[in-house]
């Protein structure tokens, strides 16, 4: 992943997991992101992020239809 921090452009590398669902991996990112920007420097912040977002993708997320049911 490539971050500008506001002075530089960072390299940062990203867990390598198998992706079985990308679905919510983007919400997850920013969650974390926010979460973590409270607590630790920026690019430490966007590593630990990154991590959240690709673990989530190591697993099938659970999806409901529009009639509310649980789909597998």
């Amino acid at each position: 992943m490539v971050v500008c921090d506001g002075s530089s452009i960072v390299q940062i590398s990203v867990p390598n997991v198998p992706t079985v669902d990308s679905l919510g991996a983007g919400d997850l990112f920013v969650g974390a992101l926010s979460f973590h920007l409270d607590h630790l420097p920026f690019l430490d912040a966007v590593s630990l992020a990154s991590v959240t977002a690709s673990q989530s993708c190591a697993t099938r997320s659970p999806r409901v239809s529009t009639n509310g049911v649980l789909v597998s």
